[in-house]
């Protein structure tokens, strides 16, 4: 029986993608930006909004451009850790999925966002 989590609206990571993290060998700039999307998702769909403008801007402080930001996501894309959730036909922000990521309030609360599901179900059960 799972137990109630004593209060909402609060970043909970997997414990399995932070395993993920330890055992891939990827850049420290790139699990920064993704930790650093994981804390600015939105807690009731696992879902960070933005681009590679913003990861640069905002979540790096300017200390990465946005070349190396977009190289970032695309890496972050290819190893599992985020789906990127956009209309080709848009230019902008759009939702980046986030693995791992446990929605914490709403619909989806108490479960887990899954990438590597397909459509629009990225959620299954923590």
């Amino acid at each position: 029986m799972k137990t109630k989590q004593p209060f909402e609206g609060f970043y909970r990571l997997h414990p399995s993608t932070i395993g993920r993290l330890d055992t891939l060998s990827m850049d420290l700039r790139a699990q920064m930006v993704f930790i650093k999307m994981c804390l600015n998702a939105d807690f009731t769909t696992g879902c960070y909004i933005g681009c590679a403008d913003s990861v640069a801007d905002k979540l790096s402080h300017n200390e990465i451009t946005v070349k190396v930001a977009r190289s970032i996501l695309v890496e972050l894309e290819e190893r599992g850790l985020i789906r990127r959730l956009r209309n080709e036909a848009t230019r902008g922000n759009y939702r980046i999925a986030l693995d791992g990521y446990e929605v914490t309030m709403g619909a989806n609360k108490e479960r887990c966002v899954c990438v590597a599901k397909s459509g629009s179900g990225l959620w299954g059960d923590v």
